[in-house]
């Protein structure tokens, strides 16, 4: 739905997700622009990830955790293919359907690199701060990198069952730690083939995070 303020990211949201077509993005349906309050219809789902995870533990083994982050780089490796960012990549923009399907959903802050590298952050853009890269409010850009460090965090989120990144600090907490070079310490119980993942997505460094494409090749090899 969207007002009158939200109208032009709605468009914007749109427009985006007419392009896309991958079992694991969000399929557009249409819009409704007659009148007001506008309207984006897509596939239907059953919930986000984040509801998922905070159900009881049985209900999210690791084998189906596993299953969701494959599902979840393998739409971001299309993303990438298609020149874009995500930048707003959290369990709760993840969507769950029908044989544990995954879809990656919530294309407001989507950008279209256009060639380049990096794009430079706009003034009054409003990200997550708890799962958006460190380089966002250092240098004022965001890359596919950036996507990678969050898939990081939503690692963190699927090992925790969704728990909320960086627990007890406040947002410019977060902020000043990760600027400095601070990141979480692994979950209790983590899922093996996470750990070193989370650790690489998090570097500071963005040229030495993994790409999506290296990301899949860990989670998904060992489970073939």
């Amino acid at each position: 739905i969207a007002t009158d303020i939200t109208q032009k990211t709605f468009i914007k949201e749109a427009n985006i997700l007419g392009k896309f077509y991958n079992k694991n993005i969000i399929s557009l349906y249409g819009v409704c622009i007659e009148d007001t309050p506008f309207y984006i219809v897509t596939e239907p789902m059953h919930q986000n990830l984040r509801n998922y995870l905070n159900r009881p533990p049985t209900q999210a083994e690791v084998v189906k955790l596993v299953d969701i982050a494959i599902q979840v780089t393998d739409g971001m490796i299309y993303l990438g293919e298609q020149d874009y960012i995500h930048c707003d990549l959290r369990a709760e923009n993840i969507l769950l359907g029908d044989h544990n399907t995954v879809k990656i959903a919530n294309f407001h802050l989507a950008q279209h690199l256009n060639g380049k590298k990096y794009w430079i952050v706009e003034k009054g853009t409003r990200v997550a701060i708890r799962w958006t890269a460190p380089e966002a409010y250092t240098l004022k850009r965001l890359s596919i990198k950036s996507d990678v460090w969050s898939f990081g965090i939503l690692l963190w989120e699927l090992a925790t069952k969704g728990k909320e990144p960086y627990p007890g600090m406040t947002n410019a907490q977060v902020l000043e730690s990760v600027s400095k070079g601070y990141h979480m310490p692994i979950p209790r119980n983590c899922p093996e083939p996470f750990e070193l993942l989370m650790m690489n997505c998090w570097k500071q460094n963005e040229d030495q995070r993994p790409t999506f494409i290296h990301i899949f090749n860990i989670l998904y090899l060992p489970n073939k």
